[in-house]
């Protein structure tokens, strides 16, 4: 792979994704199953061949327990993740991804499947950076904490969305069907701001909460 961004690679099933990829580098998947851990350091867009919306996706990186399915840990450059599945992680924090690099991730379509977290967050863990998931499904909870910025819209969580430390989450329509589990600590406090019709069950620290807004 070169650093253009235009070239793409694309892999069929069984391939070993590559443990770094170029900046602004491709990687189509074709569906069927690849092998993870996928550790990312650079601009890249990692995408499920065919993918459609509303269309449930084919392609899955599987980690098999050797990390996060895919760990975001790059400065200043954004990772794109379209129509995958993730699944078959372990992790300190986020089994399926981690992100705790000051970076962007942007997710559309891709379903996070539940793994193995010792800290947190058996779906998506978040501790720095920026987080947009997009008509996403977290098959399992989730952790925000630190200063991460997440934006998730449209999306289906199928447990608990814990929000600590000073991470801000706005939830735009979808569903948690667990609770969304606010606490901060001394120094920061997470903040949340649901729209769009967005269906939560808020469970808030009496002693250390952290900011709500409900808007239309």
């Amino acid at each position: 792979m070169t650093d253009r961004p235009e070239k793409r690679l694309r892999l069929p099933p069984g391939a070993p994704l590559p443990l770094g990829a170029a900046p602004g580098g491709i990687l189509v998947l074709a569906p069927g199953e690849h092998e993870g851990a996928l550790f990312v350091e650079a601009a890249l867009r990692v995408e499920g061949e065919g993918h459609a919306p509303g269309v449930a996706p084919t392609a899955v990186i599987h980690a098999h327990g050797r990390g996060a399915a895919v760990h975001a840990a790059g400065d200043d450059c954004t990772l794109q993740l379209v129509g995958l599945v993730l699944r078959g992680g372990r992790a300190e924090l986020g089994a399926a991804l981690c992100l705790d690099g000051a970076m962007r991730v942007e997710a559309e379509g891709c379903v996070f499947e539940a793994g193995r977290a010792d800290q947190g967050g058996e779906t998506v863990g978040g501790l720095r950076g920026a987080l947009h998931l997009r008509g996403c499904r977290l098959a399992g909870g989730a952790l925000l904490t630190g200063i991460v910025d997440a934006t998730f819209e449209d999306c289906v969580v199928e447990g608990d969305l814990l929000l600590r430390e000073g991470a801000g989450l706005t939830f735009v329509g979808g569903e948690v069907r667990g609770h969304i589990d606010l606490r901060g600590s001394t120094t920061r406090a997470p903040s949340l701001k649901l729209s769009g019709g967005a269906k939560a069950k808020v469970r808030n620290h009496s002693a250390q909460p952290g900011a709500v807004e409900e808007a239309p």
